[in-house]
């Protein structure tokens, strides 16, 4: 729940660490390959806590998906809300007995809303410039903060790959230096795809979806699918359509000292009628 409790270990990469511990084949293997196909990260910048959280937290754990896909947690939270899309919050300040939000909708008006609380949930590089009145040392903490993007394709194929029963497949850099995992989504959970027929997730590491994003379908569509090929031979003529997704701000880019510097973040972090929620917390 709160990382910060490791950041004693938090002194160098997950490379520096790895290839000292467990020498250069594990690293290149396990360390390595976990950090890209987990976070689209490389060990040679990642802070080594990463790498043993993800080893103990995750690939060390169980893990669970919705029967009707993750949409179906989104639908639920929602329905109790009302939930207003395409509003741009310009600021958010803590009055003393509540909290005041200025904003402006989709058509173009401004509103001032005066609630009993508010949470401010986004990217933690976003919190500073909404929340002016944040700890400065909270506030410098935050600004500081890097995150990766990600270019993924989602993968329909005529028929499952044969004689593959994983769920993921975590791609060494020495297969592809900028593909970072599959997921097989027709292994993961019943009704993801047709019977008899194959769904494919792929996920790029930060640098090579940085190359990509701007890029248009048909482009990312045939690098992608080339890049499968090294680990998946032969799918290229089983594809019957590709769907390309472009995700901002996936997860922190860390480096050693972040969780070191969460300790002291949480010492600072506000305690009024505005309260912070982000995945900077773990």
């Amino acid at each position: 729940e709160d990382l910060s409790d490791a950041g004693r270990f938090d002194v160098e990469t997950a490379e520096s660490y790895g290839r000292r511990a467990l020498g250069d084949e594990l690293y290149d293997y396990v360390v390595d390959t976990t950090l890209r196909g987990l976070l689209g990260t490389s060990g040679s910048v990642s802070s080594t806590i990463d790498f043993f959280f993800a080893v103990t937290k995750i690939l060390g754990g169980t893990l669970h998906v919705f029967e009707g896909g993750s949409q179906t947690y989104t639908d639920a939270i929602a329905s109790g809300l009302d939930v207003r899309c395409l509003a741009d919050v310009h600021e958010v300040r803590d009055t003393g007995g509540g909290a005041e939000v200025t904003w402006r909708d989709a058509a173009g008006a401004d509103h001032v809303e005066r609630v009993d609380a508010c949470v401010v949930a986004v990217p933690g590089s976003q919190v500073g410039p909404l929340f002016p009145q944040l700890d400065r040392v909270c506030a410098e903490y935050l600004s500081s903060l890097r995150y990766t993007d990600s270019v993924n394709c989602h993968i329909a194929m005529h028929t499952a790959p044969a004689g593959v029963p994983a769920t993921i497949l975590q791609v060494p850099r020495t297969i592809h230096n900028g593909l970072s995992g599959i997921i097989l989504d027709h292994n993961k959970a019943p009704g993801r795809a047709p019977g008899g027929k194959g769904l494919l997730s792929t996920y790029s590491t930060a640098e090579w979806s940085a190359e990509l994003i701007e890029e248009d379908d048909d482009y990312v569509t045939n690098k992608v699918v080339d890049a499968v090929e090294n680990v998946l031979p032969g799918i290229g003529a089983d594809v019957d359509f590709v769907r390309v997704h472009r995700w901002r701000n996936v997860v922190v880019y860390s480096r050693p000292g972040t969780y070191a510097g969460l300790a002291e973040f949480n010492r600072h972090i506000p305690t009024g009628r505005v309260r912070l929620a982000g995945d900077y917390f773990s």
